[in-house]
């Protein structure tokens, strides 16, 4: 059984018309609909993970010195799941072949007390605050596990990095986790500037259409003012950010899961715990190379549209797609940012192949430099 669809639509915050969908009003209610007959179905039928739909998220081959089956699996619970939250602060889904392999990840980051992994590869960790839940979804219980880190014998977390082969796209957690050689990896699908220059496009995607795309418009992928502006080459816009983000000394995937960490600190777009404001510390992420003075006060808000974004890779991919953004504002600097956390959209990109959109006039652009001062408490000038 695959893993359930655990964040439920809320409709509770505020609905506005989305800037990005103007001109496409016929092509998005069309997509609504067919959300409305998609989400009826899996409601009937099945608990569907939105990213195991996509093909976004592939599980790759363990290949180690380290045998990730062998390790002890005392403690697992067959058919619970650790829940309320569902993921550590920081951390998000990741996909991992097997129980043990999302056991070794939860080994790597020291936050981690337990995790649950579901058959379709779906792998969450958690800590003191989650609780044990019964995995019980469409009236039948599902195939999850679910294990207490204190009784696993896992070797030293560096012994496990240094054994990760590089064919394996580990986590973030490992990633950023050192000592680490010194091409650190920059982002999930490459490795550095260099591999995604080389590269004949993004997914399976050529430059070509990615360029197409990226521009203003109303086709598949395309959104009406652009994700970047018209004429712009978009390996210029990904080379000045990739520069900018090697300049700070930091990764795209950490600018990422520091998102991540605030979306979820936050509860953004959840409509019975949403908080419109939080204290932020870059220094409480595990793996975190960024120097923060202290805590930061972010604002933030959620708003959901009435258009449906289509996904800048997989337009056609309806569960890739969002009907909401949200805010985060503090120190003089405001991001808005399209999308929920990693799982789709912007964070989703930046993630990915280092994308933070372009475009002088572009308020749906993340300027990564701003966004780390706003992390670590400089005040806009």
């Amino acid at each position: 059984m695959l893993e359930p669809d655990l964040e439920p639509f809320n409709a509770g915050q505020d609905a506005e018309e989305n800037p990005r969908e103007l001109g496409r009003r016929s092509r998005s209610v069309a997509l609504a609909l067919a959300a409305c007959a998609a989400a009826a179905a899996a409601t009937a039928l099945v608990f569907l993970s939105p990213r195991t739909l996509s093909g976004s998220a592939v599980s790759r081959p363990v290949e180690s010195t380290i045998s990730l089956d062998s390790l002890p699996a005392a403690c697992s619970q067959q058919g619970m799941y650790f829940a309320e939250p569902i993921d550590l602060l920081g951390t998000s889904r990741s996909i991992e072949p097997s129980a043990a392999a999302c056991r070794v990840r939860c080994g790597l980051h020291s936050s981690c007390e337990h995790f649950t992994w579901w058959p379709d590869g779906g792998c969450h960790l958690t800590g003191k605050e989650s609780t044990l839940k019964k995995a019980i979804f469409g009236g039948k219980l599902q195939d999850a596990v679910a294990e207490f880190m204190e009784c696993a014998n896992l070797p030293p977390a560096d012994e496990v990095v240094r054994f990760l082969p590089p064919t394996m796209s580990p986590p973030t957690e490992i990633l950023m986790r050192g000592p680490l050689p010194s091409d650190t990896r920059m982002s999930e699908d490459f490795h550095s500037w260099t591999d995604l220059q080389s590269a004949t496009g993004i997914q399976g995607v050529p430059w070509s259409e990615l360029q197409r795309r990226c521009e203003p418009g109303a086709g598949p992928g395309q959104t009406y003012y652009g994700w970047i502006d018209r004429g712009t080459n978009l390996l210029d816009v990904l080379r000045e950010d990739w520069e900018t983000v090697k300049q700070l000394k930091t990764t795209h995937l950490e600018l990422a899961a520091h998102l991540d960490a605030i979306y979820q600190q936050g509860s953004v777009c959840n409509f019975e715990s949403e908080k419109s404001e939080i204290t932020y510390d870059v220094r409480k992420l595990d793996g975190n190379t960024l120097q923060g003075s202290g805590p930061v006060t972010l604002q933030l808000h959620c708003t959901h549209t009435r258009g449906l974004q289509e996904d800048l890779i997989a337009p056609d991919t309806f569960f890739l797609g969002w009907n909401m953004d949200w805010r985060i504002k503090s120190g003089g600097f405001e991001f808005h940012i399209g999308g929920p956390d990693s799982s789709a959209g912007l964070v989703k990109y930046i993630k990915e192949f280092g994308f933070y959109e372009g475009g002088d006039s572009n308020s749906y652009r993340v300027d990564p430099a701003k966004l780390v001062a706003m992390l670590t408490g400089k005040q806009q000038s």
